[in-house]
């Protein structure tokens, strides 16, 4: 059986865990693992992404959670790869199967997950969920994701006001 999980991500510090910014669902391997390797799960997984992401770009859900998403996919497909070929004359992709993680629209939690990581700005937080009552939520651990730089400020001449990078069109 798989270990369900989802990944939130909120904009603001002390943001309300039910309503979400953007949520991916993943279907496997959702138990938390160690971030140095020796466990896999999920913290090894997006801790470092999520890190290099911070460092270099700073903030944004939209960009963050989708490239997040491509991560984990490309992390599933390589795994897949290992023990699926495609058929022969089919190209590489096909041996992928398209499973394994999606993008929950509607920003609701699945009733069957095992544990959610909800991404904050400055860390995650992970809670182990033995049904959907916030009193069904246990958080077991924090893990920081600051990183020592700060995004670039520039000047945006259409307004006429510094304006971080990371958020320029």
């Amino acid at each position: 059986m798989s270990t369900r999980c989802q990944i939130a991500f909120y904009k603001e510090d002390g943001q309300n865990i039910y309503s979400p910014d953007a949520l991916i669902y993943r279907h496997s391997d959702g138990y938390p693992g160690a971030i140095n390797g020796k466990k896999i799960g999920v913290l090894p997984d997006i801790i470092p992404m999520l890190r290099d992401y911070r460092e270099r770009r700073g903030d944004g859900i939209e960009y963050c959670s989708a490239q997040l998403l491509h991560h984990l996919m490309g992390l599933y497909d390589d795994a897949v790869a290992k023990y699926e070929e495609p058929e022969p004359g089919k190209p590489r992709y096909m041996a992928r199967g398209y499973m394994g993680h999606g993008i929950c629209g509607d920003k609701q939690f699945h009733r069957d997950i095992e544990y959610l990581y909800a991404v904050y700005p400055e860390a995650v937080i992970v809670f182990e969920v033995c049904g959907l009552g916030l009193q069904n939520f246990k958080k077991i651990k924090t893990v920081s994701i600051a990183g020592t730089k700060k995004p670039v400020e520039v000047m945006d001449a259409r307004i006429g006001k510094n304006m971080r990078a990371d958020l320029l069109i």
